[in-house]
């Protein structure tokens, strides 16, 4: 019973290991041009994002504003086009996000 037990648990490390070797194996390949064109209307989005939180005249942390609806201006314009809102209604970020991820906009 401990025998099979033990080949059971060293089947599963076994699976797991080359389950890690391919992901690594993914992980190193060129980004596809679907997820090139993401990244670069993700940036492009976060810049509107960013571009609205500097319009921002509250003196408070705006950071957990969420993108999709943050207008940056009080009773302003959404601060992101209608292609953004439908990006970031797929792939939501904050206002804290979009700085993280490109710290030029702060």
């Amino acid at each position: 019973m401990r025998r099979l037990a033990l080949v059971a648990l060293l089947v599963a490390a076994c699976s797991g290991c080359t389950h890690d070797k391919a992901a690594a194996a993914k992980d190193k390949t060129e980004p596809s041009p679907a997820d090139m064109n993401e990244a670069a209307l993700r940036a492009e989005c976060c810049a509107q994002c960013g571009a609205a939180a500097k319009r921002d005249p509250a003196g408070m942390d705006i950071g957990t504003k969420d993108c999709a609806t943050y207008a940056g201006e009080f009773n302003g314009q959404p601060g992101v086009d209608v292609k953004c809102v439908a990006h970031f209604g797929q792939r939501p970020a904050t206002v804290g996000d979009c700085r993280k991820e490109h710290p030029e906009l702060k």
